[in-house]
């Protein structure tokens, strides 16, 4: 294993030379000097930073040998720190990248990012094609403490190939003794339907088949998590684990990405979780815009700012994805969905029935 621990140089501030007839050569030597110190200050930063960093990861068993330190240039901005970020860790050809945050909220990330200075991190996911872990203040302390009693770890999933790549993960890379792990599925949500009938029969029937058709998604949302807690069980045990414990959660469907992240955020903060991980689609930022734009953003960019504790986002190339993203085979939410769909269909023979019938 190689750990290479990365700063990043602040950008140097472009100040502009004095116009003539000021910029006498005496002011643009103290310009000139003014810079040189500047820098010379922030490399000598950076040195400490990286001296800190590296002590702790001693102390903590790494191997002087696997640790490296980097102090990596910056264009200028978020999108300059964390493309010096991305671009190492490509040529690095890193396995995962961990990176903190400073927890900044909806409106100062808003108003930072306008002026170029957004979120590091939320760069670094959206660019990169590998586990990035979000460390929020000491969210990750318990996350990492090897002599912690009881580490308290969420999958949050559905049934994705992607979640199925997270769920093998966490098994290979985070999954140790004395573990107690909670399997998380928000239910596929069921949209209301839009009673346009004046008869109660057809309103009753319609709110009655919404019922049934959110009980069949939380069902299938049950059995997954269900399923998927003991493969992670089985996984512990022939790994020789001792002590892991795995629960299965399933929570009520609501609607949109916010929600569905506001049900993890919601069951992390209850249980008082130490480290969230889940799989991402990794959309492209035009994609990212317009599913945000219809409330269907991404989950992982919801939990990534509203937890405190560390957030794992695992991501994967397509080529390293489980084979039922290149088969192209239907998932089982799909056929949820389409079950749900067919269901409302039928339902409005009965109903059109029943209104003929009342006139």
């Amino acid at each position: 294993m190689q750990l290479d621990v990365v700063t990043v140089l602040p950008p140097v501030a472009m100040n502009v030379y004095p116009v003539a007839p000021v910029a006498t050569a005496a002011a643009v030597a103290a310009v000139t000097h003014q810079w040189e110190a500047q820098k010379q200050h922030d490399e000598a930063h950076a040195t400490e930073v990286l001296r800190e960093a590296v002590q702790e990861a001693l102390e903590a068993g790494v191997t002087k040998s696997c640790l490296h330190a980097h102090a990596l240039p910056a264009a200028g901005g978020a999108s300059g720190v964390g493309d010096s970020i991305v671009e190492f860790a490509k040529a690095k050809g890193a396995g995962m990248v961990v990176i903190g945050s400073r927890g900044l909220g909806s409106i100062q990330r808003s108003l930072m990012s306008f002026v170029g200075l957004g979120s590091v991190s939320d760069y670094v996911i959206h660019q990169l094609h590998v586990p990035v872990l979000v460390v929020h203040g000491d969210g990750a302390a318990a996350a990492a403490d090897a002599e912690a009693p009881q580490r308290k770890v969420c999958l949050a999933m559905d049934d994705s190939v992607h979640s199925q790549h997270a769920v093998g993960w966490l098994q290979a890379h985070v999954l140790r003794s004395r573990d107690e792990v909670h399997v998380v599925v928000v239910a596929l949500p069921v949209p209301y339907p839009i009673l346009d009938e004046t008869s109660a029969a057809v309103a009753a029937l319609e709110a009655q088949q919404w019922r049934a058709s959110t009980e069949r998604s939380l069902d299938y949302a049950r059995s997954l998590a269900a399923k998927t807690a003991v493969a992670i069980s089985g996984a512990a045990a022939a790994a020789g684990l001792q002590g892991v414990t795995v629960t299965s959660s399933a929570l009520l469907p609501e609607g949109g990405a916010s929600d569905v992240g506001a049900s993890v955020c919601k069951y992390a903060q209850d249980h008082k979780i130490d480290l969230v991980c889940l799989g991402s689609r990794g959309m492209g930022s035009f994609k990212r815009s317009l599913m945000g734009f219809v409330g269907l953003g991404s989950v992982s960019d919801y939990c990534v700012h509203n937890l405190g504790c560390a957030v794992a986002v695992i991501k994967a190339e397509a080529e390293l994805l489980p084979d039922a993203a290149a088969s192209g085979a239907a998932q089982p939410a799909a056929a949820v969905a389409a079950e749900v769909a067919a269901a409302a269909a039928a339902a409005e023979a009965p109903a059109a029935a029943a209104a003929a019938k009342e006139d």
